[in-house]
């Protein structure tokens, strides 16, 4: 059914494109022997030619728009929704106006009612699939897109430079957040479907490997669940599938390229165990189940959640399961023993921490209790830190194996996940002064993963702004 309904879209727009094509030289040509000697001699720049030429098309778009939305309506949809019973008509002409790509819009169509007490609608509406308020679909995914990646009250300007449209931020907060509230709903709706594991493996095989991470970067929220207003952490994850080539253990000191990688973003405000299964989730949709992916690899910072939950919800029995300290924050923890150790040698810190280093990238974690014999007798509150430390190191000790990691072709960076905290949540919602809901920045952060999933124009083919018409709507007293 999916393949017959692509099929027929596809004929409808090539149906739609040849007409338009046909058309349009007739038009031209009509218009073009019209212009009175005045127009033509006023249109003598590129700009006075574009301006001109974008105002009439606008004004033919708007008058063609209004004229095929009377189109009558199929008997079809004149049943409600919920019993299916006849909607008895109250009213043949009740207007609504409508802003889309080419202006205002006013026209009236019938409204009807359920005889059963389930509420009123416009059948044409139904048709149409216009969405609730007052924005064209087209319009809202112009507005949509605009506003995932720029501040609300900058969108009005950029309609009204490229599309002359009047339009203010309050309006585009509303549509964004709402299209975004449906996109999150679905989100919850696959994540309900994976745990109860309704979902379908890839019929095409794919790359041998999928990697798995996870992190959080801070938004300024009022969490919804207690009210408390502050700095609230949105969890990202980055499922990236990838066929990895080994580096050899003695290769440069660089990272397997993942640029070729099809790479799949979540984000998520709620709580740390809640976040794994729409992880989960998403890394069904990467093919964590298909048996052409052989080999799990999950890399984070030393956070005990990301290992101690990860494992039970991401493991598959049959594939080989790799877990990698991110050698960024491992490098990290050894600068805190350097500078415990020699808090005013710079030289010295730089020169022991650069050789451990080096030898932990090419020789793995089994060096650091070598290291660690190796260091000078210390005062109590180094020691101390020292201590810490080597805690740290020995809870990630399987996690070291950055040779074995390079060798397999596995990156031992996490600069996937942090490039993803910053792109797709912390560039839009950490600007000067911003403050959002919780469900308004869990709205822009799920469009925002979407978007930078490569999924956006397959989200907009469900039509999530028609998607949002009330089922009933209540009869007007």
């Amino acid at each position: 059914m999916i393949i017959a309904d692509s099929q027929r879209e596809g004929k409808e727009k090539r149906t739609i494109t040849e007409w338009v094509q046909e058309e349009s030289a007739v038009v031209v040509q009509t218009i073009l022997q019209r212009l009175s000697p005045a127009v033509r001699q006023a249109m003598t720049t590129l700009d006075a030619i574009e301006t001109g030429t974008q105002i009439l098309t606008q004004s033919i778009g708007r008058q063609i728009t209004e004229a095929l939305m009377v189109s009558p309506v199929p008997d079809a949809v004149g049943v409600c929704r919920e019993c299916g019973a006849p909607l008895r008509q109250v009213a043949l002409h009740r207007s609504r106006h409508i802003t889309g790509i080419f202006g205002d819009y006013d026209w009236a169509r019938p409204y009807m009612v359920c005889p059963q007490g389930h509420g009123s609608e416009a059948p044409q509406d139904r048709v149409l699939k216009l969405g609730p308020g007052q924005v064209s679909p087209k319009l809202a995914a112009i507005i949509t897109r605009l506003a995932i990646d720029v501040p609300f009250d900058q969108v009005p300007d950029m309609l009204e430079q490229t599309l002359r449209l009047k339009v203010d931020g309050e309006m585009v907060r509303r549509v964004t957040e709402k299209v975004g509230s449906w996109a999150e709903s679905q989100e919850q709706a696959a994540i309900e479907d994976a745990q109860c594991g309704n979902t379908s493996v890839p019929t095409a095989p794919g790359p041998s490997t999928l990697l798995m991470a996870l992190d959080g970067a801070m938004v300024h929220t009022k969490r919804w669940r207690d009210g408390h207003q502050g700095w609230h952490e949105g969890k990202v994850g980055v499922c990236a599938r990838f066929e990895p080539k080994s580096l050899g253990p003695l290769a440069p000191e660089e990272e397997p390229c993942l640029s070729s990688a099809e790479v799949n973003y979540c984000v998520g405000f709620e709580p740390q165990a809640d976040f794994l299964p729409r992880l989960y989730a998403h890394a069904l949709q990467m093919g964590l189940d298909d048996p052409s992916c052989r080999h799990l690899v999950l890399i984070g910072d030393g956070a005990h959640w990301i290992w101690e939950e990860s494992a039970a919800h991401l493991q598959v029995a049959g594939k080989t399961w790799v877990e990698i300290l991110d050698f960024y924050h491992a490098s990290q923890h050894i600068w805190a023993v350097a500078k415990a150790v020699w808090p005013q040698d710079d030289a010295l810190q730089y020169a022991w921490v650069d050789d451990v280093l080096h030898r932990l990238r090419h020789e793995g974690g089994e060096i650091l209790d070598e290291v660690w014999k190796a260091l000078p007798p210390l005062p109590a509150a180094a020691q101390e830190q020292v201590v810490r430390e080597q805690a740290y190191f020995a809870y990630h000790h399987h996690r070291l194996q950055y040779p074995q990691y390079r060798a397999q072709g596995f990156p031992i960076g996490s600069g996937i996940i942090e490039s993803a905290c910053k792109v797709v949540l912390k560039q839009r919602e950490s600007g000067s002064g911003m403050r959002w809901t919780e469900s308004g920045a869990q709205s822009i952060a799920t469009l925002r993963a979407i978007h930078r999933s490569g999924r956006w124009q397959e989200f907009w083919n469900e039509d999530p702004w028609s998607q949002l018409v009330p089922l009933s709507r209540r009869i007007a007293a």
